[in-house]
């Protein structure tokens, strides 16, 4: 983890800790949350030299990634099966995936 992203999440943990005095999952899950997208934007940006490298632009590593995480959780499905899925589990899926595509289809 960069130094960035320990300040960031040291920065969440100091305001949530502020906010919410005494409440330790809100603040773990915060600075988790925090945690977790520090690393993929790293991961993204790590992979956007060697992608230039080949010719390929950013935004089609973008959506490469985007296409990375759907094709994994269809595999993820197609091993385990839905049903292992928790009902609300499935309508979040429905609601990442139409959030994820429906930007990505409309904007320029």
């Amino acid at each position: 983890m960069t130094l960035i992203a320990v300040v960031e999440c040291k920065l969440t943990q100091l305001t949530y800790g502020l906010l919410a005095p005494g409440n330790i999952r809100t603040n773990l899950a915060t600075t988790a949350i925090t945690s977790e997208v520090a690393s993929h934007a790293s991961n993204l940006l790590m992979d956007i030299k060697p992608g230039y490298m080949l010719g390929g632009k950013p935004r089609q590593q973008a959506v490469g990634h985007v296409l990375g995480v759907f094709a994994g959780a269809i595999a993820e499905l197609l091993t385990r099966g839905l049903d292992t899925l928790k009902y609300s589990a499935r309508y979040a899926a429905l609601v990442g995936a139409v959030l994820g595509i429906v930007p990505e289809t409309f904007l320029p």
